[in-house]
């Protein structure tokens, strides 16, 4: 994937000063551009909804998200645990 990526301009590999072993990735300008043109829009968007809440409303939504994130990694879990594939002859029935 990093050659791929690194073929397309969008990343460059150099060396770890602190550890030979290590190779850093650092995003190219090229790739900074590409996601500034994505992400930005969306950016902009989000921080003018966001702008019509108070600090207080921000920091409750805040702690829902954060919640939201573990009850859906929780049930991730608990649903890629489940059976859910029917035997061949209870699907063709």
């Amino acid at each position: 994937m990093v050659g791929r990526l690194e073929r397309a301009g969008f990343v460059r590999r150099g060396d770890d000063p602190g550890d030979r072993r290590k190779v850093i990735v650092e995003l190219t300008d090229q790739a900074r551009e590409v996601l500034d043109r994505i992400w930005g829009p969306i950016a902009a968007d989000l921080q003018a909804i966001a702008a019509r809440f108070t600090i207080a409303e921000l920091e409750t939504l805040e702690r829902l998200f954060d919640a939201s994130a573990g009850l859906n990694a929780r049930h991730m879990e608990r649903v890629a645990e489940l059976d859910l594939i029917l035997p061949r002859e209870r699907r063709d029935g």
